[in-house]
């Protein structure tokens, strides 16, 4: 996979938009859904997954890496009208996906505030 453009959601999780090879896009997160409190989940994966189970600041100080792995494909932001996003944005609850030869698709994302994964 290629990684075309990244965006942060309202959410506070990275979202990355990519190519498959072969043709078509679509978006990944760290989990699927991503947030919560997983140590799986954005940004807790940094340093609950890499051994650094004290902070950030910790898996910083002492380099700690790929605590996430890599990005899973995100179901929730799967259309079959994008093709070849070449745009990901973000504003205030929504995310914008954006093709060269189709429409620009809007997704709101929130947060479910007892879980707080986002749908």
């Amino acid at each position: 996979m290629v990684d075309a453009t990244t965006a942060v959601g309202r959410d506070n999780q990275p979202y990355f938009v990519g190519q498959r090879t072969g043709g078509g896009s679509f978006v990944t997160s760290f989990s699927n859904p991503p947030g919560g409190t997983s140590k799986n989940a954005w940004p807790n994966c940094i340093w609950q997954a890499s051994n650094s189970s004290l902070s950030l600041a910790d898996a910083s100080a002492r380099n700690r890496q790929n605590g996430c792995g890599n990005a899973a494909s995100n179901t929730a932001l799967v259309s079959p009208s994008i093709t070849q996003t070449s745009v990901l944005a973000s504003h205030a609850c929504y995310m914008y996906f954006g093709t060269n030869l189709g429409p620009v698709v809007q997704i709101k994302v929130t947060t479910n505030p007892a879980s707080g994964l986002s749908r």
